[in-house]
């Protein structure tokens, strides 16, 4: 799928919802939430990554060899 497919299902679903822009709005909201969701949990997951990552480093013994 290239980016211009991608382009012109965006732009044929805001003509499509160009009729009830309460719809529009909504979706465009969803697709924000959406966004800053994915970002969020993307934030969450490195810091627990880190601090079971420090957890290791503090609890288990070094074997460097």
């Amino acid at each position: 799928m290239s980016p211009s497919d991608i382009t012109k299902a965006a732009s044929s679903t805001v003509d499509a919802l160009k009729g009830t822009p309460i719809l529009l709005v909504m979706v465009l909201l969803n697709c924000a939430f959406l966004g800053v969701a994915a970002y969020y949990l993307r934030v969450q997951q490195q810091t627990a990554f880190h601090l079971v990552d420090k957890l290791f480093d503090r609890c288990l013994p070094d074997h460097k060899g």
